[in-house]
């Protein structure tokens, strides 16, 4: 129930739930699967940007750059709106194409 979800901490339990039960191994706070990298940010009540923002400005994921490995930031914002009901706002980018990082300093 969405009133069970009112931390951010909460959230991100859900989404590690998610993918324990997709059966894709995976590990809080660190994780990288096959190929790919994903580095995602959990926000409650603030926006998908502000989560990547955040992987930017506090380096999230940059270990991986210098390997032949893509690495995708992920933000999510899981939003409890009273009129209209919980809902989930997603942004993603390459890492080293977030706009404000090393690159475009």
């Amino acid at each position: 129930a969405h009133q069970n979800l009112q931390r951010e901490e909460s959230c991100r339990a859900l989404l590690q739930a998610l993918f324990l039960l997709m059966a894709v191994p995976t590990q809080s706070e660190k994780s990288n699967w096959g190929g790919r990298v994903y580095v995602f940010e959990v926000k409650y009540n603030e926006t998908a940007g502000a989560a990547l923002r955040q992987i930017r400005d506090r380096g999230y994921g940059r270990e991986h750059l210098d390997t032949d490995r893509p690495v995708t930031a992920v933000g999510l914002a899981f939003r409890r709106d009273l009129q209209t009901g919980p809902c989930l706002q997603v942004a993603h980018a390459e890492l080293d194409k977030l706009p404000g990082g090393p690159e475009t300093e």
